[in-house]
């Protein structure tokens, strides 16, 4: 019994292209994923990685914002803040975005 298990198992594995193909992602964005370790995966050799669907589900279910039923919502990388502009009517761009990313 324990043998058909594992057997079982091992042919639900994916291979990179596959998962890519569910995540509606690139091959290129898995290996991404995989290497920053945000997506987990079986590591066969060094250069061969395998998924399972419970692999792909997790990671859908840790990255899926849940958003209320009648709001929109509105996301923004930043605040937008009033820029001095300079003597020459010019603003200094390089100085303000070196002030937003220390």
């Amino acid at each position: 019994m324990e043998q058909s298990r594992t057997t079982q198992s091992a042919g639900n594995l994916l291979t990179p292209k596959e998962a890519a193909d569910r995540l509606r992602v690139s091959v290129q964005q898995i290996t991404h994923l995989v290497n920053y370790r945000r997506l987990a995966c079986i590591q066969v050799s060094p250069r061969v990685r395998r998924f399972t669907e419970s692999q792909l589900e997790r990671f859908l279910r840790q990255n899926t914002i849940e958003i209320p039923d009648g709001k929109k919502e509105k996301r923004r990388l930043f605040e937008p803040k009033m820029v001095k502009r300079e003597a020459s009517g010019k603003t200094n761009w390089v100085q303000e975005v070196r002030k937003l990313c220390p």
